[in-house]
């Protein structure tokens, strides 16, 4: 989902081992923040997508969703890119591109 009904409380930001309620991280797409999720990916992706957690310390959530079609998915409010496989430039753009384009706009760097 990229928007929609949630839960009152928005998921800490970062790196998330395990799934997360889909209508707790839909309220951090309020606030403007980015929700990347994976399915069955390698160590190094999973490596990769930890960095991007530091990167963007107060903008982004990872998690584990086996629900995804496609091993990867980002997420901002009313917007979706699936990837097949990491590809760090494309992910960069769609956070700068879409971070805080959102009803509630307060997620930071």
């Amino acid at each position: 989902p990229t928007s929609g009904w949630h839960y009152s409380r928005p998921a800490e930001w970062g790196f998330y081992d395990q799934a997360l309620p889909d209508e707790r991280v839909v309220h951090n797409l309020e606030h403007g923040g980015i929700w990347i999720t994976h399915k069955n990916v390698s160590d190094s992706t999973l490596s990769q997508l930890q960095q991007l957690a530091t990167d963007y310390p107060k903008s982004v959530v990872i998690t584990q969703r086996s629900e995804n079609d496609a091993p990867l998915a980002v997420a901002s409010w009313g917007q979706l890119m699936k990837l097949q496989s990491f590809d760090r430039e494309r992910i960069v753009e769609f956070i700068e591109q879409n971070r805080n384009r959102s009803p509630e706009p307060i997620a930071g760097e």
